[in-house]
């Protein structure tokens, strides 16, 4: 197990008992980080569904508990929500629970008894013999739970009188709200907005990484991961490095970033637009790499 896994593993032991005792689940743990900052992500439910002093209780509890008991190295955001549409399975209970759903399920690595597959993208069947069944194109398959490294519900779409055939490969959330997208269109819709926005989040999630981007009176930074989680990229622009500016998060927390990150909102406004639909880090911004080297 790694540090990271093991930082989860305390966190997860820390908070499920807090949540449970405001008749709250803990549904998952995610610690994540972008441009030099870490995000501890926790994912509450309940029957009938979160709301938005439920997850303000908990942050408050969870956050005096981690105070204590320090797991964590250095300054870290805490985000605290609801599972939203592409909720995530982790436990046996869970793959029990959500039989009957659309799936997608990646394993840490090919399964060469599997088909040597590493995605599987069907039907949940429920769970047997610490393994995950999962029909796929008519054919079911049994994946081992230990060698599960994510597994969600896919966001349901179908019952929208705009839907298409294909899902998106991007889910799309902007102030903590997420977004069915079906194509450029819907997307340039929900972005225009931003263009002239004094604060806002945006999220890009795909199964290989995600980009997050903030805005601020007419700039923004851009904060790309990988597929683990770990930052990558941040944007470059012509501010100065040794202004910082302040943005604020959608669930109302602030961050610095330095003035050399920021770009135009209208370039990132691009950029966003250009990652949700081909996966692809834009060229036509600059890059700053997590190592200390800058491409284009």
């Amino acid at each position: 197990m790694g540090r990271r896994e093991e930082i989860v593993e305390k966190v997860r032991a820390i908070a499920a008992p807090l949540a449970a005792g405001e008749g709250l689940e803990l549904v998952d743990v995610e610690l994540a980080g972008a441009g030099g900052r870490t995000t501890l992500r926790l994912y509450v439910d309940r029957a009938g569904g979160v709301s938005l002093d439920d997850c303000s209780s908990i942050s408050r509890a969870v956050s005096a508990a981690l105070d204590v008991e320090d797991p964590i190295e250095g300054a870290y955001d805490l985000e605290v929500s609801s599972p939203g549409l592409d909720r995530p399975l982790r436990t046996p209970e869970h793959f029990q629970k959500f039989a009957g759903e659309e799936v997608r399920i990646k394993a840490f690595g090919p399964i060469s008894e599997l088909e040597n597959r590493k995605t599987f993208h069907g039907t949940l069947r429920g769970f047997e013999d610490a393994k995950v069944l999962v029909e796929v194109d008519g054919k079911l398959f049994r994946v081992p739970h230990d060698r599960i490294a994510k597994a969600h519900v896919e966001a349901r779409i179908s019952d929208l009188s705009t839907s298409e055939p294909e899902e998106p490969e991007a889910r799309l959330q902007i102030d903590g709200r997420y977004v069915l997208t079906q194509g450029r269109d819907d997307v340039r819709r929900e972005l225009k907005p931003l263009r002239g926005a004094d604060a806002a989040e945006v999220n890009v999630a795909r199964d290989d990484g995600a980009l997050r981007a903030l805005f601020r009176s007419g700039g923004a930074v851009l904060l790309l991961d990988d597929e683990e989680g770990r930052p990558a990229y941040t944007s470059r622009g012509e501010g100065q490095p040794n202004h910082p500016v302040e943005f604020r998060r959608a669930t109302g927390q602030t961050e610095e970033h330095p003035g050399s990150w920021t770009v135009r909102a209208d370039q990132a406004i691009r950029a966003i637009e250009h990652y949700f639909l081909t996966g692809q880090r834009p060229s036509f911004i600059h890059w700053h790499e997590e190592s200390g080297n800058t491409h284009n």
